[in-house]
């Protein structure tokens, strides 16, 4: 994994980085990462590319603007001039000359206004859900490497018989990690739903689904962690079974005590 810091990732995309804050980037494979650094060079020239062009189009225009002494007209002016009464005049041509006066009003509609602010609004809120599911993507990656699949767990007590199930953990740093990550992906996974529910986004909406896959899929493997250190506690009491522990892909057989 890699951290990526292009201009698009910074924007939408934060990590935790080793003190436990949050910084703008995104956490991602080293290969994406070579595509992103390779799609900013090429946004980057493309940028480049339209200023030049911006500006060469700006030179050109002055220099073909025909000399004039008249100045135009300002906006306000041409409103002025169309709120003010039209003389009353018997003939045609009077009346074809009030309505040209008016043809050149500019005329805005509520949809002109609406739909801009409509777009605006669920840009801001597309923004904001991949800016929350970034979070906690990042949130989870930083918290799940404080708590391992080989995160071997201490109990207050060791069991008796293979039935038994876990036990009360005992306190520590290492278990303090655990149920802290499990607290929290337990208290993220009951508001997920309510909080965070689809926008109709493709993008966002993907990432949503594949954060509430990944909660799930990291209280499983907290299960097996729980599970795993409560096996080991139970070869340390040399309590008879097979075991299969995390780091062994072969049963380990106990037996009783002679």
């Amino acid at each position: 994994m890699a951290i990526c810091t292009c201009s698009v990732c910074v924007s939408v995309s934060v990590y935790i980085d080793d003190f436990g804050d949050e910084q703008p980037g995104a956490v991602i494979s080293t290969s994406e990462r070579r595509k992103h650094q390779l799609q900013e060079k090429q946004r980057q020239a493309r940028e480049a590319q339209e200023e030049d062009h911006v500006a060469a189009s700006i030179v050109l225009s002055t220099l073909d603007t025909p000399s004039s002494s008249t100045l135009p007209k300002r906006n306000r002016d041409i409103e002025a001039e169309a709120r003010a009464p039209m003389p009353r005049s018997s003939s045609s041509a009077g009346a074809s000359s009030g309505l040209d006066a008016h043809a050149d009003v500019p005329v805005t509609y509520v949809d002109d206004v609406v739909e801009p602010l409509q777009h605006l609004f669920l840009n801001e809120t597309v923004k904001q859900r991949i800016l929350d599911m970034s979070r906690i993507e990042a949130q989870i990656h930083h918290r799940s490497l404080q708590v391992p699949l080989t995160t071997r767990l201490a109990f207050e007590s060791f069991p008796t018989s293979k039935s038994d199930p876990p036990g009360r953990l005992a306190e520590g740093q290492v278990n303090q990690s655990y149920l802290e990550f499990r607290s929290w992906l337990e208290g993220t996974l009951e508001a997920f739903d309510s909080t965070f529910s689809p926008i109709g986004h493709k993008d966002a909406d993907g990432r949503r689904n594949a954060n509430l896959r990944s909660l799930k899929y990291q209280l499983e493997r907290l299960d097996k962690v729980l599970s795993w250190s409560w096996d080991h506690a139970k070869i340390q009491a040399h309590v008879p079974g097979y075991y299969v522990l995390s780091n062994s892909k072969t049963a380990q057989l106990v037996t009783p005590r002679e």
